[in-house]
C-alpha cells in the first residue's frame, strides 16, 4: 500500500444499493441445510469439477449498503484502486480466491455470445440442463431463475446424464443470481451454459474480479446512479 495524497470523495446524495437476484438458490439451500442435507454427491462432484463448489457453502447475507457506497465514492477508475487518507488499496486475484476459493488458474472466461430463436434455445435448455421451458417463456435468451429454482426442488435422475444436468441447473443459477448480478435480476442467460457444458475448471475469480471493476468504474462516473451491478458482496467481505 503506498501513500498517496487525499483527493476528496464525489459528491454522492444517496447510498448506493447493489443488485440483488433472485434468492430463490439460497431458499432451496437453506431447505437442505434445514433437512440436514446438502447437494446430491453424484452431482455435486460435477460442482467441484468446475472450482465453484465453495459458492454454495456462502448462503445469503445481508448487504451493508453505507460500506460499499463509503468504498464505491473512494474508487478511481485511472488505477483501479480505493483511495484512502492513509494510501491506496485494491481488491486481488488472490483476495478473490483466499475469500470465496474461486479459481483464478485455468482458460479465461470468454467467447461468443450466441443469437438463438426462442425454439433453439428451448431445445438447448432441455439437453443441458433438462429443463422443459416453452420457447414463449424464454426472452432474449433468458429463462427466469425461479424455474430454475423449481427445477432443483425435483427428485434428481439416476443417469450420469441427469446428474450433470442438474449440476449445470445449480451452476447457472449461482452464476446469474450470485457471481454476475445485473439489472435483469429475475432471469439468467443460457449463453453462460456454454462455459458449463464440460465442467472445465476456469478462471472464474478473474471473470468476476472484472466485472467487480467493471461496474464499479461505471457506478463511480456517475454520482446519480444509485444501482450497482457485480457481485458487490465480495466487495463488503474484503
Amino acid at each position: 500500500m503506498g501513500v498517496v495524497q487525499d483527493v476528496g470523495v464525489p459528491d454522492r446524495s444517496e447510498k448506493v444499493k447493489p443488485r440483488r437476484s433472485d434468492r430463490g438458490l439460497w431458499h432451496h439451500m437453506e431447505g437442505l441445510a434445514a433437512a440436514d442435507e446438502f447437494i446430491d454427491p453424484r452431482v455435486y462432484q460435477y460442482n467441484q469439477q468446475t472450482g465453484l463448489e465453495q459458492v454454495f457453502k456462502i448462503g445469503y447475507q445481508l448487504f451493508n449498503h453505507a460500506l460499499i457506497s463509503a468504498l464505491v465514492e473512494r474508487w478511481r477508475q485511472e488505477t483501479h484502486t480505493f483511495h484512502f487518507p492513509i494510501g491506496e488499496a485494491m481488491i486481488t486475484l488472490q483476495n478473490v480466491q483466499i475469500l470465496w476459493g474461486l479459481p483464478i488458474n485455468g482458460n479465461g472466461v470468454s467467447g461468443v455470445w450466441h443469437n438463438k430463436t426462442p425454439d433453439q434455445w428451448s431445445y438447448f435448455a432441455g439437453q443441458y440442463l433438462g429443463i422443459d421451458i416453452p420457447p414463449n417463456k424464454i426472452k432474449s435468451g433468458h429463462i427466469l431463475i425461479s424455474a430454475l429454482c423449481a427445477e432443483l426442488n425435483e427428485r434428481v435422475g439416476e443417469t450420469d446424464r441427469t446428474h450433470q444436468q442438474r449440476a449445470r441447473v445449480y451452476l447457472l443459477a449461482a452464476l446469474s443470481s450470485f457471481l454476475f448480478p445485473d439489472g435483469n435480476s429475475t432471469s439468467a442467460p443460457l449463453n453462460y451454459v456454454y462455459h458449463l457444458i464440460n465442467f472445465e475448471c476456469l478462471s472464474w475469480g478473474s471473470a468476476v474480479l472484472a466485472y467487480v471493476y467493471r461496474n464499479l468504474c461505471c457506478t463511480a462516473e456517475k454520482t446519480d446512479q444509485t444501482g450497482i451491478n457485480g457481485v458487490m458482496l465480495l466487495v463488503q467481505h474484503w
